[in-house]
């Protein structure tokens, strides 16, 4: 009797920790399926947000893409102003003019030559100092802000 009763209490004790490591093992489980379902449902999420996004930027640059094609038809009817002269060409001839007249004239009344021989030595040495002017007023617009304006024309 003493043996039924220890295998009665050894087969109970044993039915517990049996069924206790069953529930141990199937909230493991669920532990891991619930983890499972929210990475998942993470990785959902995500990629509705991506698409989101990815929609924005699409309407975005469909926007951008309507107003570049309103610009180019706008810019067809707005006639453009053409530019004659830049304040670099205006200052070169301004300079390249005074220097040749100068150096034309100092060189004739130093040295006896043909007409054509002063006036190309002239216009090499006058070439040089519209060269140097221009350099000048490239610094001087860079540093002090000091331009002209250009000679534009109205297509209109």
């Amino acid at each position: 009797m003493v043996e039924e009763e220890w295998a009665e209490e050894w087969e109970e004790e044993w039915v517990e920790e049996w069924e206790a490591e069953e529930w141990e093992e199937a909230e493991e489980v669920e532990e891991v399926e619930a983890e499972e379902v929210e990475e998942v449902e993470a990785e959902e999420v995500e990629e509705v947000e991506a698409e989101e996004v990815e929609e924005v930027e699409a309407e975005e640059a469909a926007e951008a893409a309507e107003e570049v094609e309103k610009l180019k038809i706008s810019s067809i009817y707005k006639m453009p102003r053409i530019v004659l002269l830049t304040d670099e060409h205006i200052i070169e001839g301004m300079i390249g003019m005074l220097s040749l007249i100068m150096v034309a004239y100092i060189i004739n009344h130093t040295i006896s030559a043909s007409r054509s021989i002063i006036l190309g030595m002239a216009f090499i040495i006058s070439w040089y100092f519209r060269r140097i002017g221009v350099n000048i007023y490239n610094h001087m617009k860079k540093k002090y802000g000091i331009s002209i304006s250009p000679i534009t024309y109205d297509v209109t």
